[in-house]
């Protein structure tokens, strides 16, 4: 004997306010008392599928997506903004035979190996 397959009977529903459909859908679906709201989609799904008898057309539901997508495409090409962050970095200028990773002085690095001697005693370690 198969095993049934569960039907979930709640939904969460969020409507897109950048997509034209789907907010006048929201505006509909605000007009119906809380009470009736379940009854409302059930009977607007019924009708959708009453006019598609060969079932749900995926064509018809990414149109509507498609109204409201967002672009990824950058505004500028990535070469652009490579080549932009190349030419900001060799302006970069630093004195000879200093690194900028050791610009600290001498008196952070005492603090820095101080604090650390004082927690492995803590701990000890």
């Amino acid at each position: 004997m198969a095993k049934e397959k569960s039907i979930r009977l709640e939904y969460h529903l969020k409507f897109n306010g950048r997509n034209p459909r789907h907010v006048k859908s929201a505006l509909a679906l605000v007009s119906v008392e809380k009470r009736y709201k379940s009854s409302f989609i059930a009977l607007a799904i019924e009708q959708y599928m009453r006019t598609h008898p060969m079932g749900i057309s995926i064509e018809e539901l990414l149109g509507m997506y498609r109204q409201s997508e967002r672009s990824y495409t950058p505004k500028a090409p990535i070469t652009d903004n490579l080549q932009k962050i190349h030419l900001n970095e060799s302006r970069v200028k630093t004195l000879p035979g200093v690194s900028p990773l050791a610009a600290g002085s001498d008196k952070d690095d005492a603090e820095t190996r101080n604090a650390i001697d004082k927690a492995m005693d803590f701990y000890g370690l």
